[in-house]
């Protein structure tokens, strides 16, 4: 197979592509200029929370065994 055959059916793609990631790239490119909220929720559901540290059947357990400040939010967690 050659890389014409190749390119050939994703052409009628690119634009459609291009305009999702264009999009994309305009509505979060604000985000970057924020700084981490260490006053809300997020200092306990990520950088003291245990469960987070990595993707493991002990991690998992973890995540949907105990709630985070006051919620049960396994899905969040994982």
């Amino acid at each position: 197979m050659t890389i014409t055959e190749i390119r050939a059916p994703l052409r009628p793609h690119l634009v459609p592509l291009f305009l999702l990631v264009a999009t994309t790239v305009a509505v979060y490119a604000g985000i970057t200029g924020h700084d981490f909220l260490v006053t809300w929720d997020d200092d306990r559901y990520v950088t003291d929370n245990p469960a987070i540290r990595g993707i493991s059947l002990e991690h998992l357990k973890m995540a949907f065994s105990r709630y985070y400040v006051g919620n049960w939010a396994p899905v969040q967690i994982i």
